[in-house]
């Protein structure tokens, strides 16, 4: 589900697309969600830089 939310914002390019893609899966999944995804090698590079600018913000 992250590539796909990555997918969706990757015409923004790079940073910005990572920045959207965290603001919507921090909107949108719980905590436990996110905390599951400890394995982020699988991702695309989007949401992989998604998901470490979600633990750097906490």
């Amino acid at each position: 589900m992250a590539n796909q939310i990555a997918a969706n914002f990757a015409i923004a390019g790079g940073e910005a697309a990572a920045r959207a893609t965290a603001e919507h899966i921090r909107q949108f999944w719980n905590s436990r969600m996110i905390a599951a995804m400890g394995d982020t090698s699988g991702l695309d590079p989007i949401a992989a830089a998604a998901f470490a600018q979600l633990r750097i913000d906490g």
